[in-house]
């Protein structure tokens, strides 16, 4: 169990346990929910898998048209079979609708397409692996944020250390070595605003909980962490807690 204390002054999401489905993965695709979950947890949840949620004609967003031919990722084309061993029912894609961008498509089978507003629970998640230009794309977006990234957890002191070891520091929160529960936070070297459910997590890093280098001002021997819940969450722990990354920035 990670320990965290969790301010309800600031904004704060915990990420669902999303038990991983029974049924055998179909080819194609890289994890599958056994919940149901609204839409910005669905992108964290295949975030976290490393992939992405299926496009809709390779966009993150499209509009209906009767003309169009219609390609899903992992699924294929409109009207192809429904994949083997794939439980039928709604399941999220990462395409927006173009004229309503708080709704996503979702596909079930029987050739059905439909859209969800984000916050639904109504559709369950499978994901699809990230191309090879997504994933250079990735690459090189971590590298304008960050200079190194730990492979293990570790506690604060050992994280301030492995930064500093790299030429770097660990993120501040607000430009800040102590900041206020009470007080909003409105930026994170390297993540940038806290994140509403479904704003981008930086590309190329790992979904976790990384450690900052701003003390809780009302708590001494606690940090604040930046984590990935569906957007930045931002939460508070105890600097000898060893569950939490470093993902170092530039001095």
């Amino acid at each position: 169990m990670r320990s965290v204390l969790v301010f309800a002054f600031i904004f704060s999401l915990g990420f669902p346990a999303a038990a991983f489905a029974a049924e055998k993965l179909p080819p194609g695709f890289i994890a599958l929910s056994g919940d149901k979950m609204s839409w910005p947890f669905a992108k964290a949840f295949c975030h976290q898998q490393g992939g992405r949620l299926p496009y809709i004609n390779n966009s993150d967003s499209w509009v209906w048209n009767a003309n169009d031919e219609v390609n899903i990722d992992g699924f294929g084309a409109w009207g192809a079979p429904w994949p083997s061993g794939l439980s039928n029912g709604f399941y999220w894609t990462g395409t927006k609708f173009t004229n309503d961008p708080g709704r996503s498509w979702v596909v079930s089978g029987g050739d059905y397409i439909d859209g969800l507003g984000h916050q639904s629970s109504d559709a369950r998640v499978v994901c699809v692996p990230l191309s090879a230009e997504e994933e250079r794309r990735a690459r090189e977006e971590f590298k304008r944020k960050f200079i190194a990234l730990s492979e293990t957890s570790m506690t604060w002191s050992d994280a301030k250390a492995f930064c500093q070891q790299q030429g770097g520091r660990l993120p501040r929160i607000n430009d800040s070595d102590s900041w206020s529960a009470s007080k909003p936070v409105t930026h994170i070297d390297g993540f940038g605003a806290p994140g509403a459910p479904g704003d981008p997590w930086p590309s190329g890093l790992p979904g976790d909980y990384y450690w900052s280098g701003t003390e809780i001002t009302e708590g001494p021997g606690t940090s604040w962490l930046v984590g990935d819940g569906g957007g930045h969450i931002v939460v508070g722990g105890t600097r000898q807690s060893n569950q939490n990354r470093a993902a170092c920035v530039p001095k």
